[in-house]
């Protein structure tokens, strides 16, 4: 799925509100390979990998839930 909110490009979500999407330029381009996560209930936003990889890792590794 894709989901925009404000800057951001959702491309994965958790099943509890968090979502995880790149930065976005307001020209629709994806800013740089950072990877952010955004909680719906609390509408906090954070950097939680620096790339795709990293977010696949983290997963595996249980680090992000």
């Amino acid at each position: 799925f894709v989901k925009y909110k404000n800057n951001y490009l959702f491309f994965a979500g958790n099943g509890s509100e968090v979502y995880f999407g790149y930065l976005i330029t307001k020209e629709n381009l994806v800013k740089d390979d950072e990877v952010f996560e955004w909680d719906y209930e609390s509408d906090n936003q954070e950097r939680v990998a620096k790339n795709l990889d990293d977010l696949i890792r983290k997963f595996y590794n249980e680090e992000i839930y």
